[in-house]
C-alpha cells in the first residue's frame, strides 16, 4: 500500500498505486481544501 499525507489537514490517503493515491489525494483536496488549491491545474 502505498499512503500520502494530506499537506493541510491530518488526513491519510492510501491506496494500491501511486496514480490511485494521487486521484484519491485530488479529490480530497477539491471536496475539503478547494480554497487553498488552484484549480487551473487540471485542465
Amino acid at each position: 500500500m502505498i499512503k500520502k499525507k494530506c499537506k493541510y489537514c491530518p488526513k491519510e490517503i492510501e491506496g494500491h498505486t501511486e496514480n490511485q493515491v494521487q486521484h484519491l489525494m485530488n479529490q480530497h483536496l477539491i471536496s475539503k481544501h478547494s480554497d487553498k488549491i488552484d484549480l487551473k491545474e487540471k485542465e
